[in-house]
């Protein structure tokens, strides 16, 4: 089956000199988090308008953000947004330049070119974790854990950044790839994202694969359970049975276009 490959203008955060003198602007305070799980970062202005639209909006319109200096997210997870500071300053998520097993059509950085590159000692051990976030001791350091990738992936549409939109779902994709989507994150999936999202419909095509493969996590109570909460679940998954053929449902894995904003992939024989 010809490999897919990853194509698309590489966001390089403050690879360039433009990237670099966005650092001298002034910071900005943005608070994630909410009921005591908070953090605070100070982020140079220009670097986080550049990026988001959100961002761009909020402090250079008419809003208290722009003269406060200050920008409250209570609604956001952490690490999810401390991976999306990773990209805003380097344009990589994981340290994996474009992910185990991808070759980056083109993608060079820094004099070097990634493509073929494979990361080693990328193991999966639990739903819930994929490496260890922040533990610079081991080679996993930067691989996000499945939950912190899909809160990304929510953010990522927040914020207005496809591109780590993207490179949260790649990732996403990539930890499902040998086991089953779980209920919990299938109801996550529906209860944050907006109908038609690219999230939904990655967890309708792997609920529907792991059916097909026999590899469903959980038994059938748990997403019946999760489907009477995200109650839109149960039509987009009767809708996708019946247009797109039961019996021949799709592999997330080796389609992983269809849930990408802005990459986009070419086959190689």
């Amino acid at each position: 089956m010809p490999e897919s490959t990853p194509t698309a203008a590489v966001y390089e955060g403050i690879k360039t000199a433009e990237g670099l003198e966005r650092l001298a602007s002034e910071p900005i305070a943005v608070v994630v988090g909410t009921e005591g799980v908070t953090k605070t970062w100070h982020l140079p202005k220009q670097l986080l308008v550049k990026a988001s639209p959100f961002f761009a909006a909020a402090l250079n319109g008419p809003f208290a953000e722009a003269t406060s200096k200050l920008v409250n997210l209570p609604e956001d997870n952490t690490e999810a947004f401390a991976l999306f500071i990773r990209w805003l300053f380097v344009g990589d998520i994981s340290g994996k330049s474009f992910h185990s097993g991808y070759k980056a059509s083109g993608y060079k950085a820094s004099g070097k070119d990634h493509s073929g590159y494979k990361a080693s000692g990328y193991k999966a051990s639990g739903d819930e974790v994929l490496g260890t976030w922040g533990d610079t001791s081991n080679s996993s350091a930067f691989f996000p854990s499945m939950q912190v990738c899909l809160q990304a992936c929510i953010l990522g549409d927040k914020l207005g950044c496809p591109m780590f939109h993207d490179l949260a779902m790649l990732e996403l994709i990539e930890s499902h790839e040998s086991r089953g989507i779980r209920s919990k994150t299938m109801q996550f999936a529906f209860e944050m994202s907006a109908p038609g999202s690219k999230l939904r419909r990655f967890s309708i095509d792997q609920l529907r694969w792991n059916i097909e493969c026999e590899t469903v996590s959980e038994d059938a109570a748990a997403y019946v359970s999760a489907a009477k909460i995200a109650e839109d679940f149960a039509l987009d998954f009767l809708k996708a049975c019946i247009e797109g053929n039961c019996r021949n449902p799709l592999n997330p894995i080796g389609h992983r276009g269809r849930y990408m904003e802005v990459l986009t992939f070419t086959e190689e024989g």
